[in-house]
């Protein structure tokens, strides 16, 4: 399961922490060892949880997280429970709700259109903190481009890979926003990671047009229901699509996420049925 990446998005809707931490037992149980977060997600507690996850795993997990978009809800001196537990009964909407791409990001400057230098560094020491790890695999920049980026910001970025702090720069964004970028501000990146398109093509294209890099698709299970494959049972057409994902971009990851652990199981196990070239 090397190419699967389980996603954090919608991890604080669950409401009890604690199955929130028995759906990542599940995840890694069935092999997968890549998790995604982000400060957006559940406004900073699905770093929190996934922290609290890996905490005696760290070395056998790979850990995705952004800056740029997010940022924390709740205090962060609240025991993580309480915090769940608050941040629930206050909001009942799924925080997959929150990952809206044209939101304004927090780390803006108001009077300009770069991150700064202490933007990035404050949402690094952030998520670092609530991460409980120290060093990131992969540092997404959450939506924006390269000129998104004070010359300061680059610079700390660059620095932070050279000493190991971050393993991979990224940029994740949506299609359409990847192609209408230069290929000089893209060739800034170590990994893209965007939706997975299939109708246009584009997701394809992209593979093509920087063959050398990590590509991280997510969204292959996007309305999985509306697929007609009438000699694949319901329960199987998860896996199917992931394998179908997989055949296209073998040398990069696959991102889904679920809180249904029937769902995750089905779909890790149907995947492993279909050998698809």
């Amino acid at each position: 399961m090397d190419n699967l990446i389980f996603g954090t998005a919608s991890i604080t809707s669950v409401r009890e922490y604690s199955r929130a931490i028995e759906l990542l037992d599940l995840a890694y149980d069935l092999g997968i060892r890549h998790f995604d977060t982000a400060p957006l997600y559940g406004k900073g507690f699905s770093e929190v949880i996934l922290g609290k996850f890996i905490k005696y795993k760290r070395l056998d997990i790979c850990v995705s997280t952004k800056f740029g978009l997010g940022g924390t809800w709740l205090p962060s001196f609240l025991p993580v429970k309480l915090a769940l537990a608050l941040k629930n009964s206050y909001n009942q909407e799924s925080s997959l709700s929150e990952n809206v791409p044209n939101r304004l990001p927090v780390y803006k400057e108001l009077n300009n259109n770069w991150i700064t230098r202490r933007q990035v560094k404050k949402s690094l020491e952030n998520s670092l903190k609530r991460l409980g790890t120290d060093y990131i695999d992969y540092y997404f920049l959450h939506e924006g481009n390269f000129s998104s980026l004070s010359e300061g910001a680059v610079d700390f970025l660059q620095q932070k890979k050279q000493e190991g702090l971050i393993l991979n720069i990224g940029l994740a964004s949506n299609v359409n926003s990847i192609l209408e970028q230069s290929k000089s501000g893209l060739d800034f990146w170590d990994t893209l990671q965007y939706e997975w398109e299939s109708k246009t093509g584009s997701s394809k294209y992209l593979l093509e047009m920087f063959p050398n890099k990590a590509h991280f698709h997510h969204s292959c299970l996007r309305n999985w229901r509306d697929f007609d494959f009438p000699e694949i049972a319901d329960e199987d057409k998860g896996g199917y699509l992931l394998a179908r994902c997989k055949a296209i971009n073998p040398h990069g990851k696959l991102i889904f996420s679920t809180t249904s652990k029937t769902r995750l199981k089905n779909n890790i196990i149907s995947m492993k049925k279909f050998d698809i070239k």
